[in-house]
């Protein structure tokens, strides 16, 4: 349960009112007046909602009688992505298992808020494959499944010098050994136990897809990231799984 506290501290911000002061006391201090006329609204309304955000902290007087944030507003807004994503894309969230990305990464979700989701399953392979065949650099993919379509591709490009990794289930590599439907390949490819997601970090663009309410990958939708600072969450997210793999050897040339 929240702390009373912290309860009050939501209280005090929740408001479109105080938090346009905040956006614009960030800019550049403010007085009064130059306050009401920035948000539209009465002198009243201005120094009752003043009075609150001083209460809370967030908001200080300076001695040439402007208002300023305070270094805990500052610090506040820094989080104020986050709690954007969420409201913004709250449907897709409520019927995805947002937290298998781990702690680190869904308190960053806020990085993802450049991003757009593309919809349909259709839709959604024809970006992926639109997408790889003009990589030049890099191919990096956390994937259950095989893409057999993709596989010329990324042989291909991994012929011509792109850095290509993937990261697989240990259990379904397993299982295509055994059955003898190991891929061949002239790219790394790793294993964890469990994959609960598919990620692809190509040049300058990642696609990510969650799992659903049923916990499996939910490939009809996928949020599609170019912006630098989406596409530095994707890469981040990616060498964290990698890194954490086990290399899965490449089968000697009699074996395949």
């Amino acid at each position: 349960m929240a702390s009373e506290d912290l309860s009050r501290f939501l209280f005090e911000i929740a408001s479109p009112e105080r938090l346009g002061i905040l956006d614009a006391l960030v800019k550049k201090p403010l007085k009064h007046s130059q306050i009401a006329h920035s948000l539209s609204i009465t002198g009243s309304e201005t120094t009752r909602h003043l009075n609150r955000l001083v209460a809370a902290g967030l908001v200080t007087k300076n001695v040439r009688g402007e208002y300023e944030p305070t270094h805990l507003a500052e610090t506040f807004r820094m989080g104020l992505p986050f709690l954007e994503f969420l409201q913004t894309h709250r449907q897709y969230i409520l019927c995805h298992q947002v937290p298998v990305l781990g702690l680190p990464f869904v308190e960053r979700l806020g990085e993802l808020s450049k991003g757009a989701f593309v919809a349909g399953t259709y839709d959604v392979v024809a970006a992926q494959e639109s997408a790889l065949r003009t990589v030049q650099r890099r191919i990096w993919v956390i994937t259950e499944q095989r893409f057999e379509q993709a596989l010329p591709i990324l042989r291909e490009k991994a012929a011509r010098g792109a850095d290509v990794r993937v990261v697989r289930p240990r259990r379904l590599l397993q299982d295509e050994k055994r059955s003898g439907r190991e891929i061949q390949r002239n790219f790394p490819i790793k294993s964890v136990p469990e994959v609960h997601l598919f990620l692809a970090v190509l040049d300058d663009q990642a696609g990510l897809c969650l799992p659903g309410s049923d916990g499996k990958v939910d490939m009809s939708t996928m949020l599609l990231v170019t912006d630098p600072q989406g596409c530095r969450w994707s890469e981040e997210l990616f060498l964290s799984v990698w890194n954490g793999a086990e290399v899965w050897r490449i089968p000697p040339a009699g074996d395949r």
